[in-house]
């Protein structure tokens, strides 16, 4: 069942967003020659996760 954001909640995102966004490039950008490994183990990590969830 698909939910609606409010309008209040829409709000939240809008300013929480640009500023989450802008620290994630931040550490990354902070990771030097481990970026790559760091983002290919995330990626790994979401994948099972998403395993998970589907055996739920």
């Amino acid at each position: 069942m698909a939910r609606k954001v409010t309008e209040p909640g829409a709000r939240a995102v809008d300013d929480v967003f640009p500023r989450q966004l802008a620290a994630e490039v931040t550490l990354l950008a902070g990771l030097g020659d481990d970026r790559d490994w760091v983002l290919k183990a995330l990626g790994r990590l979401v994948e099972a996760m998403e395993g998970q969830s589907s055996r739920d």
